[in-house]
């Protein structure tokens, strides 16, 4: 089944149209994580670390304008820094690849990858969707 462009980007819009709509619950920022856990090394560090695409306008983009990355993808990643931490701004985006996204995860580079990837029970074996 093919969906259409339109329909890709009307379903896209509904769905930042809920994120944004949507507060985070007001006890992420402020609720301790389990100390081991890899959401207390990230609440530790004070920022959230996420692979986004650097050349995908709409999702992820690099503007060599401001040097600055903008998209969905960053977007979802500032909601997600704003659950953990009560700021949006505390997300270090770094670029990634369609090849590279996994094994940074893997490798602990980053903490998610949020580049346009589609969840596979082989990508499952490797990674926590």
């Amino acid at each position: 089944m093919r969906i259409s462009r339109r329909a890709g980007v009307a379903a896209l819009g509904l769905l930042w149209a809920l994120v944004v709509a949507v507060p985070p619950p007001v006890w992420a920022a402020s609720k301790p994580f389990p100390p081991d856990s890899t959401m207390a090394k990230i609440q530790k560090r004070g920022k959230l670390i996420a692979a986004v695409r650097s050349d995908l306008p709409l999702f992820g983009y690099l503007d060599p304008k401001t040097n600055q990355y903008t998209g969905f993808e960053v977007d979802v990643a500032r909601e997600i820094a704003r659950a953990i931490f009560g700021e949006p701004d505390r997300v270090d985006s770094r670029a990634t690849t369609t090849k590279s996204r996994i094994p940074m995860v893997k490798e602990e580079i980053v903490d998610m990858a949020l580049a346009t990837i589609t969840m596979t029970p082989e990508r499952a074996q490797e990674v926590d969707f």
